[in-house]
């Protein structure tokens, strides 16, 4: 999900003239860094020239490195391309999820770079929000993943709105689950991808590790709805 700190975006696919669209990167990549010469001409990855292709209306791509001092060469190569929105979340492949996030990164790219940049990463309160874009404001907009997957309310938060009720949570949990199985064609195929979605939402809940223990191991969605409706009447929220 992508905010924009100046006005509202959509979600999803974007309409071309919406001048909030976003161009979109995920997890993932499709290089393990330069080598050496690979920064000689941006014809590497498009077989033109930065100036002569449109690129800049849609470029998407994830590249993962293993050092963070790769990144200014990185950075180098998509400064020459006239892009709409670089999406940025400064970590390095050997971090994971494990360590903080590099942040002192976006002061580096903001520095170098003409187009908007999109924070990424590590964005799970309103706070962590507030805090990021206090300490780098050249940030336009905020992409929000597992924070987002934990607190369905967390953008509206940031917006001055109240926290999620546990009957707020239950509704939106069992309108995904069921949209999974028309989307995936079994409550079984549901259930295995609500079960990644219970190991951010779990978090919200006070004393969850049996109730945690019990969803991961479900082998049927009868046990895994058994599991999920314990969760939202009988713990209390964070």
């Amino acid at each position: 999900m992508l905010h924009s700190l100046g006005g509202d975006c959509h979600s999803g696919a974007a309409d071309a003239q919406d001048p909030c669209d976003l161009a979109l990167g995920g997890m993932g990549g499709l290089a393990d860094g330069p080598q050496d010469g690979e920064l000689a001409g941006v014809e590497v990855l498009t077989g033109e020239k930065a100036e002569d292709t449109g690129l800049g209306e849609d470029m998407g791509f994830t590249v993962q490195v293993q050092e963070a001092e790769e990144f200014e060469a990185i950075l180098q190569l998509y400064a020459q391309y006239p892009l709409r929105e670089l999406i940025l979340h400064p970590r390095v492949q050997k971090d994971l999820y494990r360590r903080p996030v590099r942040n002192q990164w976006y002061g580096f790219a903001l520095e170098r770079v003409k187009f908007p940049l999109c924070g990424n990463g590590d964005l799970n309160t309103p706070e962590d929000a507030r805090a990021l874009t206090e300490t780098y404001p050249g940030l336009e907009r905020l992409m929000f993943g597992r924070g987002l997957m934990a607190d369905p309310a967390l953008i509206s938060r940031q917006k001055g709105g109240p926290p999620a009720s546990r009957g707020d949570l239950q509704r939106f949990h069992d309108a995904l689950y069921e949209h999974y199985i028309q989307d995936f064609g079994s409550p079984h195929s549901a259930m295995m991808r609500m079960k990644e979605h219970w190991s951010y939402l779990i978090t919200r809940f006070r004393d969850h590790e049996k109730h945690a223990k019990h969803l991961k191991k479900a082998q049927n969605p009868q046990d895994f709805r058994r599991w999920a409706q314990a969760v939202f009447q009988e713990l209390d929220l964070v």
